[in-house]
């Protein structure tokens, strides 16, 4: 891929991140939700707060996945070379900051929708009829696997992002926020595209 058919997918890509964007928002306006509740902090402090636990979720991403990266399994090293070769061959031509720019609306896009939006509606407003706790297994299942269907790479592939899904719907759950999933998303898949373009340079 050329530098202008790359720079032209950045483009493509971050239409598309923000097209999810809009849809998560405007389901939930269509279903009575108040998407704006989950990035509403009481004070500059907490919105600090949320934004350092992003970059903290993130690093402790970064590390997990950079020890399961040596763990000597073939199907996570057959996983880990197909990605990176897809990133590479993709953003091999792009700037550091359009990469960057990918990977935060990735994080707002895909965060709003799967988080914002389909966690949400299930857990608080979907008619199960099931108790407290089910309605929160109902909904940490149902947009996890959803978010492991958008990321099927292969079998394992959809595997680990779908257990990534239930991840960020925990720090969802536990933050009350998506200010700290979307950083946290964002910033480590910043990390991973860079992490494989620096290997495949080496």
């Amino acid at each position: 891929m050329n530098s202008n058919d790359s720079n032209s997918f950045v483009l493509q890509t971050i239409i598309f991140e923000g097209a999810l964007a809009i849809i998560g928002a405007f389901l939930a306006l269509l279903c009575g939700l108040d998407l704006w509740k989950a990035f509403q902090t009481n004070n500059g402090s907490e919105l600090l707060c949320q934004l350092g636990l992003g970059l903290a979720i993130s690093a402790g991403m970064c590390l997990f996945f950079a020890i399961l990266d040596l763990v000597p399994l073939k199907c996570l090293q057959d996983v880990s070379e197909k990605t990176k070769d897809i990133v590479c061959e993709t953003f091999k031509n792009t700037t550091r900051f359009n990469r960057f720019l990918v990977c935060m609306q990735a994080g707002i896009g895909e965060e709003i929708l799967f988080r914002g939006f389909i966690f949400i509606v299930i857990f608080e407003y979907w008619p199960w009829g099931l108790e407290f706790n089910l309605n929160i297994i109902a909904a940490i299942a149902i947009s996890s696997i959803l978010f492991g269907l958008g990321h099927c790479v292969t079998l394992l592939y959809f595997f680990i992002t779908g257990l990534l899904g239930v991840f960020f719907c925990l720090v969802f759950l536990w933050t009350g926020s998506l200010i700290a999933p979307i950083i946290a998303h964002g910033l480590y898949d910043f990390y991973a595209m860079e992490m494989a373009l620096k290997e495949n340079d080496a």
